[in-house]
């Protein structure tokens, strides 16, 4: 008969208790929860339901608050949440709300406004989006001295008469400063803002209107290390003086970029979009600036960037002479949505000046699948196009990649200039370890297209790889976050 071996129970070791701490120690930890969080609390216990007064993240932009617009209920649950605080501290006010009431709501504001001002604040956030008249604040804001972070939106400034004297006495730790969708028309509050913050370390300006030349003078400024500027169209020159800037983001129309020293420079975004009046390429200056941001490790750029450093000639001669090298370029992301006439010579000849690249990631998705008003000869197979693939051919532009180790393709059709671009990089890649190719979305395809699937492009392109390591990897568009992210985002610019 089995003998049946006896199971023995461990001895219960009970758990030890937590000890009491007072109300108050309670009330300070939860003060530190967001405004959600503390309301949940709050139903746990009924110790707990005036913690939600002493909350110091005050954020009503989170989506379960958004829905308190649309019912017209989000105005007065700020209110009287604000009105009830109790506690020594407000740390962040977020608003996002659209003022229908516009004289009332300019009063409420100005009243939560002071109130967190009197127990430190030190961010304030607000988006007024899309009101019937434009919300206006005063410059009581710009003297507040606790106040580290400044995000505003769709909103304006209301400055003193004379407006030449105004000036910045309060905002001595202001560290970002960021302004979108406004009507700034007179850089008075920028200069001020610039003039009178000494930590300043980011400076946004999404969306807004600003006079036809815009001048960032921020060369006393030794924190002054992140710039974005995003889509602000009445702009056709951007003069920097920032010695100390390492990050400069640009998304919008060709402008002209003037600067003192872009020495320390390291992450650039220049997503140059199509200008509703054509000027001459020569205009922007463009080799001119690519020269002094040579010292660039991870750059984002647009196909409207590589058009204009590219040879033009009709046999592919050098019509322009490129000096510039990235020698430190780790790491680029190329936006080819809307491209005119980028093909592979343009990408072959801005790749040559990048010979310590390690990473390059394409956007194919609207690689010339757009109706410009633009030659044919241009497009894939056209007779520019073709004499320009010969004369890549004939003078070897694009040289061999020794430090390449991963490509991505998105947006993959399977196309005949983007098996083109595979080949190209198999060929020249001769560290290369990875080329990975992500699908389109069913969004973005219009209708069918060549598929082959990963065994058959390893087996098809074997011959061809410079790198015994290389292999072709292929992916569904959904997981392009997941293998090797790219640093900068696709839309770094868009708003909460």
């Amino acid at each position: 008969m089995m003998n049946l071996r006896k199971r023995t129970r461990e001895p219960h070791v009970p758990s030890p208790n937590l000890p009491h701490l007072p109300y108050d120690v309670v009330a300070m930890i939860l003060s530190f929860l967001d405004i959600k969080q503390l309301a949940q609390s709050a139903v746990v216990a009924k110790s707990f339901r005036d913690c939600l007064k002493l909350g110091q993240l005050l954020d009503f932009k989170q989506p379960i608050f958004k829905k308190l617009v649309r019912k017209r209920v989000y105005v007065p649950f700020v209110g009287r949440i604000i009105d009830q605080h109790k506690g020594p501290k407000i740390q962040s006010l977020k608003l996002w709300f659209d003022p229908i009431n516009t004289e009332e709501h300019w009063a409420m504001v100005a009243g939560w406004i002071n109130k967190a001002a009197q127990k430190g604040v030190e961010e304030f956030d607000f988006d007024f989006y899309y009101g019937p008249q434009v919300f206006l604040l005063t410059d009581e804001i710009f003297q507040i001295k606790t106040l580290q972070i400044l995000r505003l939106s769709y909103c304006d400034i209301v400055l003193p008469e004379p407006e030449t004297n105004f000036a910045v006495t309060g905002l001595p730790c202001l560290r970002v400063l960021s302004f979108g969708n406004m009507d700034i028309q007179n850089m008075t509050v920028v200069e001020a803002i610039l003039k009178a913050c000494s930590k300043l370390e980011t400076l946004e300006l999404l969306h807004c209107f600003f006079p036809r030349y815009l001048k960032i003078d921020a060369w006393h400024l030794k924190n002054f290390k992140e710039c974005k500027l995003v889509t602000c169209p009445k702009i056709v020159e951007v003069a920097v003086d920032a010695p100390n800037l390492m990050t400069l983001h640009y998304s919008g129309p060709m402008v002209v970029f003037k600067y003192t020293n872009f020495d320390k420079l390291t992450d650039c975004i220049i997503d140059f979009k199509p200008n509703r009046v054509y000027y001459s390429i020569g205009v922007y200056k463009l080799d001119q600036l690519m020269y002094d941001m040579s010292n660039i490790e991870v750059l984002t750029t647009s196909s409207r960037l590589l058009e204009g450093l590219c040879p033009r000639g009709s046999h592919g001669e050098n019509t322009i002479v490129n000096f510039f090298c990235f020698s430190k370029l780790k790491e680029i992301q190329l936006l080819m949505e809307g491209s005119r006439y980028c093909g592979l010579f343009a990408i072959a000849s801005f790749l040559q000046k990048c010979p310590s690249v390690e990473k390059i990631h394409i956007h194919c998705r609207g690689w010339f699948r757009t109706d410009n008003v633009i030659s044919r000869s241009s497009r894939p197979g056209g007779f520019t196009w073709v004499l320009q693939q010969q004369f890549l051919v004939k003078r070897g532009i694009g040289p061999c990649y020794p430090n390449l180790k991963v490509v991505k393709l998105t947006g993959f059709r399977f196309a005949p200039h983007e098996m083109q671009l595979l080949i190209h990089f198999l060929v020249t890649g001769l560290s290369l370890e990875t080329v990975a190719i992500f699908l389109p979305s069913p969004r973005s395809v219009n209708g069918p297209f060549k598929f082959m699937d990963e065994t058959r492009l390893n087996q098809y392109f074997r011959p061809a790889m410079a790198s015994p390591k290389a292999r072709i990897r292929v992916f569904e568009h959904f997981q392009d976050k997941l293998f090797c992210p790219s640093k900068h985002p696709t839309k770094w610019h868009s708003r909460p």
